[in-house]
This record gives C-alpha cells, structure tokens and sequence, in this order.
C-alpha cells in the first residue's frame, strides 16, 4: 500500500507541475512589429489582437497612411478628403467597421451634372436628375452599356469569392498569384481593361469616353494599359453606393488600432530588418538605432520589443525599410521598387470656373471627367465639393502634374483659395505576369503586394486578413480566429 500510495503521489506531482507549466507556455505572446499604421497595418493590427502582442511603428506623426484630410480655408465645419476618398457599400469590412464603430458616412459627391471634356468640348454633359442622366447615357452609348455591366460584373463577383475564402474557410496565401487563381481572378490581371471589355461586346466609343473618364478620375490610369481586374472595381466606384467617413476615413484606422490594444509609435522611421539565425527572431533599425529605442510620438508608455518573431510591413517599400534581412527578400524588394506609382496633384480651389475654358458652356457641369487625348489635357478630373459656399464653391481637382498658377487663372474667373497636395497614390496597374509575393522570409510579410493587382481600400484590409491568417496558421494553428469577420463584435 505504501509504495503504490508512493507512486500515485508522484505522478499526482508530475500531472500537477505539467497542468502548472501549460498556462505559462500558452500565454507567452508572439511579439509583432508592424510597419505603417494606414488602413493595413491597422487591421491586421485588429486581427491579430487576441493572441499576439504587437508594436506598430509608423514614421509620420498620424495615423491614416493615405488617408487624410484637410480643412477648407482652415474650416472646421468643412473638410474634404485628400487621400483615399470613397469606399463603396458593398465593401464589408469598411462598411462593417463604420457601422460598428459607430462612425457617420456622407456622400462624397451630392448629385449635379455630369460632363466629359476632351480638350475641346463636352462629348456629353449628363443631368443631375438620376432618370434624365440614365436616357442621356442611352442615347449617346445605347446597348453597348449592357455588356459593359456585365463584364464588370463578372469582376467583381469573382472578387466577392475572397471573403468567404479569408474569413469563413480562413485559408491563407504567402502568393498573391495563388490568391487570384483560387478566386478566379488571375486571368483578369492578365489582361488590360479595354482588351476585357471588347471581348465583352463593349464598344470602343464607350471605352474611350465613359469608361476612361471613370479610370482616369479614379487611378489617373486608362483602359489600354491597366489590368482588367483593377478596372472593373475602378467601374464599380463610379456608382452611386460610395460613401466616406464624415471627418475623414482615417477615424477607421485610429478606431482599429484603439481596438487592437497595440503599441503604438509616431515618428518612428524603421530603416532596417535583421534576422537571428540563432534565435529565430527579428530587430528592426528605427530612426537610425536598434530598437528598443524612445519615440518621439507614442501612445504606449512602454518601449518597442527587442526581438520580433513577425515582422509585417504594412507601406510602400519605397517609402520604407532599405535593409532587409535576407538576400532573397531583398531581390523581391528590389524587384517591386521597379513598379512605380503613379503621382497625384490634387488641388483644392475655392472659386468660379471660367466658362470661356470650356468652349463657352451654358453650365460648367458639378463633376467633369476627362478623354485620356495623350494627357493634352491638364487635370484627370474636377468636382464641386457637396457643399456651397458664396459666392463661389469650392472644387477638387486631379492631376498628374501640378496645376500651376497661370493654368488656374485660364480654369477660373476668379478664385480666392488654393491648396496643393501631391502623392503616390497607388500603382500603375499594368498587366504584371506575377505579382509580389506576400510572404517575404520566414515571418516577414508585405501586406501591400496585393495593391499592385488594385488599390482600394478594401483590399488592403483584405490583404490584411490574408497576412493575419498567414500568421495564425504559424503560431495558432488549431485555434479558431476571433475574427471570423467584420461584422464580429469590436
């Protein structure tokens, strides 16, 4: 009796001390340094928040990446987006996040008439009334207008697939290729838009006038040299379903990372990614030092992690990191700083446009869109602000150049407010044979890959998702995912 008592003891001893231990392993968390705190670094912030702690450097002194706003004539009450402007209602992290967060929308763009300028005059001017602008539209492009909805449709309902994939089988894709494939989208990137479109039935006089005045305002891109897959969601914003956050659609980002409980640093340019082959990990080289080191601009009172297990990098590449931690990685760096972005001029004016410039026009129309003519002509797109101010509005303008003084002076009768923004706003969207993989080294991932196929919004917050997963079937691979979706309680 007394050995078995014995042995009993010390196995009661044993299971005790394992039952003791297994609470500390699991709840040691993976440490996570994500780069960019936009709306990429932002959501994976927020998906990975239950079960890895993460540190989000970001190198300028806000949050929002290419979301940002600026106040008109330094007004309060009114202010516009100077970024990424619009996410459409079908979108359904946005359009989830907002209503969670308990944000309110507006409409970027009220209404008003319609024009599309080729230099010399208005091939159309469209009324502000929807049923009036509809037989307008008939008229000039009549049943052509049919398969143009239809090739976008068949777009964007093959992108509709990703978000079964991502957050109900959540599957995970270190290729975006293979993303693209398994949705059936690979082909559409293969493709320019216009080549798509013809082979739909779409006429030419349509593809050259409607559909590129829409991918001109939208990624100043035309329809013979952009993918077809970046097109047709291009097309779809150009519905009436868009909305913005009111006070600007940087409050998601911020609302995420509030969420996420992550660390966050300001002013925190990270310059370098090495790699411990010893100890598996990753240090990141920010402004100039090794981390851990102080921000100028934290909301955490800690300081960064040492070592990293992931490393996420959430911004252009040639906006960042210039040493990376392995030759491989840095081959597909150097391969995707040959992928340029196209630069954006937009000019806020607060004036009355001059109708002489437009041969003359009765009504200069509220949103004029542009033929691509050989970029003669100087802006991609104008449109009124949704608002009016006396005794002249206030107006929007893209451009690949910058407007200069002189040029506004012929566009205005007079105008008594300018301000200029210039960016890279997104990839030139060409057709690519592949696109960038997303999962650079071992633990080191580019959420941004996924922008060279489109830019959206949206899709940045499903690459996200997809980095996310990548990262949970590493560390957690048998535990579900505490976002199955958008819609999930924050």
């Amino acid at each position: 009796i007394s050995r078995y008592f014995t042995m009993n003891v010390k196995t009661l001893q044993i299971f005790l001390l394992a039952f003791l231990c297994l609470p500390v392993v699991s709840c040691v968390k993976a440490k996570v340094a994500v780069i960019g705190a936009g709306i990429g670094g932002s959501a994976v912030s927020h998906y990975l928040r239950e079960h890895f702690q993460v540190d989000v450097f970001e190198k300028s002194s806000r949050v929002g990446g290419r979301t940002m706003v600026t106040k008109i004539e330094g007004s309060e009450e009114y202010i516009s987006e100077v970024g990424a402007s619009v996410y459409h209602a079908v979108n359904r992290n946005m359009a989830g996040w907002v209503q969670n967060f308990g944000l309110k929308t507006t409409k970027p763009y009220e209404g008003g008439s319609m024009g599309l300028w080729d230099g010399e005059d208005f091939r159309i001017q469209c009324s502000s009334n929807r049923l009036v602008a509809m037989g307008q539209a008939f008229w000039r492009w009549g049943w052509s207008l049919f398969p143009l909805q239809r090739a976008e449709d068949e777009v964007v309902n093959a992108f509709m697939k990703i978000y079964d994939l991502l957050y109900m089988d959540e599957a995970a894709f270190s290729d975006v290729d293979d993303l693209l494939t398994e949705v059936g989208l690979f082909n559409f990137t293969q493709q320019t838009l216009e080549n798509h479109l013809v082979s739909s039935g779409v006429s030419k006089q349509l593809i050259s006038e409607l559909v590129t005045g829409v991918t001109r305002v939208n990624y100043a891109q035309v329809p013979h040299n952009m993918n077809a897959f970046a097109g047709a969601v291009g097309l779809k914003g150009a519905g009436n379903a868009l909305y913005s956050v009111q006070g600007g659609n940087h409050q998601v980002s911020e609302k995420l990372l509030s969420s996420s409980k992550a660390n966050l640093y300001l002013s925190s340019t990270v310059t370098g990614i090495s790699y411990s082959e010893q100890t598996k990990k990753y240090t990141l080289t920010v402004n100039g030092t090794s981390t851990p080191s102080s921000s100028s601009s934290s909301s955490s009172s800690s300081s960064p992690s040492a070592e990293y297990d992931v490393v996420v990098v959430a911004a252009p590449f040639n906006h960042q990191t210039d040493v990376l931690p392995t030759q491989t990685a840095a081959s597909h760096v150097e391969a995707m700083r040959q992928l340029t972005y196209q630069t954006l001029h937009v000019t806020f004016v607060t004036g009355c446009l001059d109708n002489a410039y437009f041969n003359n026009v009765s009504e200069v129309p509220g949103l004029i869109l542009t033929t691509d003519n050989d970029d003669s002509i100087p802006f991609t797109s104008i449109g009124k602000l949704p608002w009016n101010t006396v005794p002249c509005p206030t107006y929007k303008i893209f451009a690949k150049q910058q407007l200069t003084q002189d040029l506004l002076k012929t566009l205005f009768k007079n105008f008594s407010w300018v301000e200029r923004f210039e960016w890279e706003a997104y990839p030139k969207l060409h057709p690519l044979p592949h696109y960038p993989p997303v999962q650079l080294h071992d633990s080191l991932f580019y959420i941004n890959a996924f922008e060279f196929t489109v830019s959206t919004l949206e899709t940045t917050t499903l690459s996200a998702k997809n980095v996310a997963n990548l990262i949970y079937k590493k560390y957690h691979p048998t535990k579900p995912h505490p976002n199955k979706g958008a819609h999930d309680e924050l």
